[in-house]
């Protein structure tokens, strides 16, 4: 490390003619830095004048504001999952989908869950209606289920209430229901997906309950169940809002 020195000492006048020796004029004593030692730089700045500073090029580390760093994380995982969620509704729903489900339903539920854990964030989205504007639930009361995982198997037994009750403008006599499964990793990423769609119901039959079974793929933690209907009339699907429903049923742990 370099310092140059400057010294300037203080003088005396002495005069060897006079007996007593005069007591000498002084001038301020002055040392001169310039350069650095050790952490600090001396500096001699014409429009700053003679101050201290930090050697070029030092640094002090920014704290880490923990806050804003676990509402980062927490943003990231939110975004992750829904999207995970929101593309396969895309998949199985189409234009029924709710145009602003992503923001107003998906995002919506998640960050009011206050936690960053993938199963607490999955379970915000139990009961989501797929279009709210046309909800299962108006259709009909909702069924009771007992589901189980037996090994690699997934058991479902889907009791109704009820046949729906379709608004008589579509004029639909008949319906079926599609079951629809998502299998989600341990990293929120999605593993696989199923659906079982059922025969032809006539309102005038009796109302059918449902025993199914689906093969859980390997890497399955969680799973997601929807359940679908769709009206027609003389066994054709009716291409209209008024005759379909779709919701999340239920939102579970697979343990292997």
């Amino acid at each position: 490390r370099h310092i140059s020195l400057y010294l300037r000492c203080n003088t005396r006048n002495i005069t060897n003619n006079q007996s007593t020796a005069r007591m000498a004029k002084s001038k301020n004593a002055l040392i001169k830095l310039s350069g650095t030692l050790y952490d600090a730089t001396f500096v001699d700045s014409k429009k700053y004048g003679r101050h201290v500073r930090s050697p070029r090029g030092t640094y002090k580390k920014a704290k880490v504001n923990h806050v804003l760093a676990d509402n980062a994380k927490k943003t990231d995982l939110i975004n992750s999952t829904a999207k995970v969620i929101h593309d396969h509704i895309k998949s199985i729903a189409g234009s029924f989908k709710q145009s602003d489900l992503w923001q107003d339903q998906l995002l919506s539920r998640m960050r009011k869950v206050n936690s960053t854990v993938l199963p607490d964030l999955l379970a915000s989205v139990q009961g989501l209606e797929i279009n709210g504007s046309y909800p299962l639930n108006r259709l009909m009361n909702l069924p009771s289920l007992e589901l189980t995982i037996n090994k690699s198997t997934l058991c479902l037994d889907m009791t109704f209430l009820g046949h729906p009750d379709f608004d008589k403008k579509i004029s639909a006599d008949s319906y079926y229901y599609t079951f629809h499964l998502l299998y989600i990793d341990k990293n929120g990423e999605a593993v696989d997906s199923d659906g079982i769609e059922t025969e032809w119901v006539q309102l005038q039959d009796e109302v059918p309950s449902y025993a199914l079974s689906f093969k859980v793929p390997v890497k399955a933690q969680y799973y997601l169940l929807f359940l679908e209907i769709d009206a027609g009339l003389d066994n054709v699907p009716l291409d209209m809002y008024p005759a379909k429903g779709m919701r999340v049923m239920v939102v579970g742990k697979i343990n292997t």
